[in-house]
């Protein structure tokens, strides 16, 4: 027998919505639709309420009904945590609506009521705000509800501010009040990454100051504690970027970038003098020092449009070369297959930047070739799936400048590739790159340059199974 799911109630507090459909007065389904939100924690009841919510929808004939049914929809919406598994079910039932301007309009109203009612209430724990910023970090599929986030961005941003900063004094304390480190990672998580959320899709630049620099120095904090989970200092380091992206007057002197300050950050002392321009306390460490800078990568390779990348120099070194040689290097360190959160965020930063390898000029691939073939060679296989495929994304991009090269008449890097193949022939991750090889440059021009193969294949067969595996 398939064990019952177990999840979190839906409703966690009431409001004048959820009063008003409970009411004895009320429609029967209403109440049953509450009652299994609410009270349970099974998770096929759950979605047997919104099945019958969605039912209801479009059986009713008063409007008066069909009013109060949609609010309860929207609440339910808002309600729903990111993993909860209901939420994909709401948002299938409220997508065909964004196509009337009207009950987008009403669903928007709702929402924003939703959102004004938790923003108003000072006394909230910490538990119902993580509820919250979690429910709404998952929103922007909706178009109500991004509308309903848009009309209320700067008391979410600034309620989320404070939450944050609450959460960092918490880091230090030692009193009766400190979260456990799994509750505080989840808070940390959540809260940064709706932070992000709210800054991708909404412009934040009339922020005050004030405000952006105590968010950096919360951020700043996060990214140096040692006992913060790495895909949150990820966030930080991204969320960072963005506000740097839009406050020139932050950097000392105005800076070199003018249009894009936050490359101030990848000079030598860019981000020391940054920080110290900002009153906060030095890194001393180097291995910290490096972890605060591979997090600002992380958030550049994002932030930063491909034309800055390829064409914008860090003294003579082309930008997205020296950015690739970093975090590179930090990659390839020892021990860093142990912690799985930063391999796949240096991962994804990689992966980001070499997609735009193909806009290098042949004779500046020379700098950062041999270094991607380093990293290749450790990340293509036995490591999660997701940093797997961004390895193999990164070969492939890699290959296509290689044939691009070959193309324009240098042979140097096609050359360079295969010799580097063939010298991992007795390596456990050589089949792992023969088959990305195979799918970009075709079987035949590997046989070509590896006429062995064949041989070499039957004999790992009939020997070690190292092909099979």
């Amino acid at each position: 027998m398939k064990p019952r799911k177990i999840v979190g109630p839906v409703f966690r507090r009431s409001c004048s919505c959820i009063s008003e459909c409970r009411s004895n007065n009320s429609n029967e389904h209403f109440r049953y639709i509450i009652e299994k939100c609410s009270e349970t924690t099974e998770c096929c009841l759950q979605q047997e309420s919104v099945k019958r919510l969605s039912e209801y929808l479009k059986s009713a004939l008063e409007n008066e009904e069909k009013s109060k049914a949609r609010k309860l929809l929207a609440h339910m919406y808002l309600s729903c945590t990111a993993k909860h598994p209901i939420k994909k079910s709401v948002t299938r039932i409220l997508l065909p609506y964004e196509d009337n301007h009207e009950l987008c309009e009403e669903f928007s109203r709702s929402m924003k009521c939703m959102i004004q009612v938790h923003i108003k209430n000072e006394d909230v724990e910490r538990e119902d705000t993580d509820h919250f910023i979690n429910s709404l970090y998952t929103s922007f599929d909706i178009l109500a509800a991004r509308i309903a986030i848009l009309e209320n961005v700067h008391e979410l941003f600034s309620r989320s501010c404070t939450f944050l900063n609450e959460l960092v004094e918490n880091l230090w304390e030692r009193s009766k009040d400190i979260l456990s480190s799994q509750l505080l990672h989840t808070y940390l998580y959540n809260t940064t990454k709706f932070l992000l959320c709210l800054s991708q899709n909404y412009n934040t630049s009339n922020i005050s100051l004030n405000d952006k620099i105590s968010l950096i120095k919360s951020l700043y904090e996060l990214i140096l504690h040692i006992n913060v989970a790495y895909d949150v200092k990820c966030n930080s380091g991204h969320m960072m970027v963005m506000l740097c992206s839009t406050t020139p007057e932050m950097f000392p002197d105005g800076g070199w970038f003018k249009e894009h300050p936050y490359l101030e950050l990848l000079k030598e002392t860019g981000s020391s003098d940054f920080f110290r321009h900002l009153g906060m306390r030095a890194v001393g460490d180097a291995s910290m020092k490096e972890l605060l800078n591979v997090c600002l990568y992380i958030g550049i390779s994002i932030v930063a449009p491909s034309d800055v990348l390829y064409k914008g120099r860090i003294g003579h070194e082309i930008i997205l070369c020296f950015m690739l040689q970093k975090l590179i290097r930090s990659a390839t360190s020892s021990g860093i297959k142990t912690n799985i959160s930063r391999m796949m965020g240096i991962s994804k930063a990689i992966t980001t930047l070499s997609s735009h390898l193909s806009y290098l000029e042949v004779d500046e691939l020379s700098n950062i070739y041999r270094q991607c073939l380093d990293y290749i060679n450790v990340y293509i296989d036995d490591v999660p799936d997701v940093v797997k495929n961004n390895t193999q994304a990164m070969f492939k991009s890699l290959i296509k400048v290689t044939l691009k090269a070959k193309a324009q008449g240098c042979s140097d890097y096609f050359n360079t590739l295969f010799k580097w193949v063939n010298d991992l022939g007795e390596c456990s991750n050589f089949y792992a790159i023969i088959m990305v090889l195979c799918s970009e440059v075709g079987c035949s021009v590997v046989l070509q340059q590896h006429s062995n193969l064949p041989v070499q294949m039957v004999d790992d067969v009939i020997c070690s199974g190292k092909a099979a595996n």
